[in-house]
């Protein structure tokens, strides 16, 4: 902020007037993973342009993932498209509270910055999720079996209140009780 300050208003003016469609914003880099990394240039239109998209898609199909009541965890670097465009650039759209987790989140520090940002929307790709929740059947198992039967019990309603946010149909009756007893205490 500091720096920030001593920037005047008419040299931000001038910076946003020097954009152009077509000219570069920034550039991604693929992995390497099948072969010599590759930079891919991405201009300011085209961030703008997918970004007012997906905000679009999102408040017709899940409005309640719109505004500043919602709350991201960002983990992934800021130079890997997800984090970009899910994190920084919709950020800026959506108006929400943004967190960011410690360089090595993915190394086991992700958990403790999610309990304290306690995220309403979380993006990971497929192996992010089986993490969870190879963690959460580790802890499970430990429990009594009848503290295993009721955490069934309420995951399954926990599964029948997702579906029915996906197919826009009621939620069922006793997920504010499975939800209450058990799904939030694993939130």
């Amino acid at each position: 902020m500091g720096a920030g300050s001593a920037i005047g208003d008419d040299v931000i003016q001038q910076k946003m007037d020097s954009q152009k469609p077509g000219t570069c914003a920034t550039l991604i880099y693929t992995s390497g993973t099948t072969g010599m990394p590759k930079g891919c240039m991405l201009s300011h239109d085209n961030i703008v342009w997918t970004t007012v998209e997906m905000m679009e898609v999102c408040a017709q199909e899940r409005p309640e993932l719109i505004g500043p009541h919602n709350r991201l965890c960002s983990y992934l670097p800021l130079s890997h498209i997800a984090g970009l465009q899910g994190d920084l650039i919709s950020h800026m759209f959506n108006t929400c509270e943004i967190y960011f987790a410690r360089p090595d989140a993915l190394q086991g520090t992700l958990v403790e910055t999610m309990k304290y940002a306690r995220p309403t929307i979380f993006f990971a790709v497929p192996r992010v999720w089986e993490k969870f929740e190879d963690k959460l059947k580790e802890v499970a198992a430990q429990a009594p079996a009848i503290a295993q039967k009721i955490s069934g019990w309420a995951k399954g309603y926990g599964l029948a209140h997702v579906q029915a946010q996906m197919n826009k149909t009621d939620t069922p009756m006793m997920y504010s009780v499975a939800n209450f007893l058990i799904l939030s205490k694993i939130k």
